[in-house]
């Protein structure tokens, strides 16, 4: 059950620190409550991606480990495409 809630997790971690370097000004920027340990566990999953060193397996266990869930990682996703938008507007 777990890998089934957590394989959408992993693969949205691995697409949304592939996509573009890993900025985790831009974490500290979201209104979501992240531990120093979650930022540098997402950190991580970045570099070990980019080194080609991680499977999706891997990714889901470093995530639950730091207390990423699925749920989280929404929370992320959406304070990361708010503060994107906000940009954007902004330059606008």
């Amino acid at each position: 059950m777990l890998k089934q809630i957590m394989i959408p997790v992993a693969a949205f971690a691995i697409t949304a620190t592939g996509a573009s370097a890993f900025n985790s000004d831009l974490l500290d920027k979201i209104d979501v409550d992240l531990t120093d340990t979650q930022i540098e566990t997402l950190a991580e999953v970045h570099e070990l991606k980019q080194a080609g060193e991680v499977q999706k397996d891997e990714v889901i266990e470093i995530l639950a480990e730091a207390g990423i869930d699925r749920e989280l990682m929404k929370e992320i996703r959406n304070g990361v495409r708010e503060v994107r938008s906000e940009k954007r507007e902004a330059i606008k």
